[in-house]
């Protein structure tokens, strides 16, 4: 099953940025939808955009009773002062949600924007080694923590034992055939886990391990594509 709205209306219009869940093993105990722009609150494009950016966060649990968060989010393929300050927004509502939710919080998504490198600068926000940019002042009060400054967001890439690194590096193909170099093109969709600064005071420690990360494949056999992003599965064990 899934939970998330489309993007250009709230309800059932354009994308989804959804969350995917099997019931037999998890609860959604609910979930609501962020638009990455000026206006976070109501369907809305970030001036300069090329599509609407929405951010679905949900609050769930397992089978044998541990809570997380999970949080969902596509970037702008065209403007990078969006992908900045949709990073910043998503790092705010992980401080946010870190501090006020229980269990870990974590954050999946097409960046948009590579690890290193020209575009980077989402990806450097989102890991806390770029500042956050100007965001609505609604919006920050609302999602306000005693973490809002310190809170990052950490690669689960990096969180895992080399040799348990599987598959692809790049995670975009563009629909390229296999062997085309123009099909290297590097990582731009992520996982993370919330990553406290370590001096932070009176934040609780709230426990995932990052098992394996594998970049997998999208096509088989008679090359029949899947998507022109190849899949980013990670294992992740919970309390």
């Amino acid at each position: 099953s899934y939970v998330g709205v489309g993007r250009d209306d709230g309800h059932q219009k354009g994308e989804y940025e959804a969350i995917f869940f099997d019931p037999n093993h998890i609860k959604v105990h609910d979930f609501h939808t962020i638009w990455l722009s000026n206006s976070p609150f109501e369907p809305s494009q970030y001036p300069g955009a090329g599509s609407y950016r929405s951010a679905t966060i949900g609050h769930l649990q397992t089978k044998k009773g541990t809570n997380f968060t999970m949080i969902n989010c596509h970037l702008d393929d065209k403007s990078d002062d969006q992908r900045k300050l949709g990073a910043s927004m998503l790092r705010h509502i992980g401080a946010y949600e870190y501090m006020n939710s229980d269990g870990p919080v974590f954050l999946t998504g097409d960046f948009n924007s590579k690890s290193e490198g020209e575009t980077s600068g989402a990806y450097k926000i989102a890991t806390g080694s770029a500042p956050l940019v100007s965001m609505n002042s609604t919006f920050v009060e609302k999602y306000n923590s005693d973490i809002s400054d310190s809170f990052t967001w950490g690669d689960l890439y990096g969180q895992v034992d080399p040799l348990r690194r599987l598959g692809h590096f790049s995670t975009w193909d563009g629909f390229k055939k296999w062997g085309d170099v123009n099909a290297l093109g590097g990582r731009i969709d992520f996982q993370f886990a919330g990553k406290p600064n370590s001096n932070a005071k009176n934040v609780p420690n709230k426990y995932h391990k990052a098992l394996t990360h594998k970049v997998g494949e999208t096509f088989y056999d008679l090359e029949w594509h899947l998507s022109d992003h190849r899949p980013v599965i990670s294992d992740i064990s919970l309390a």
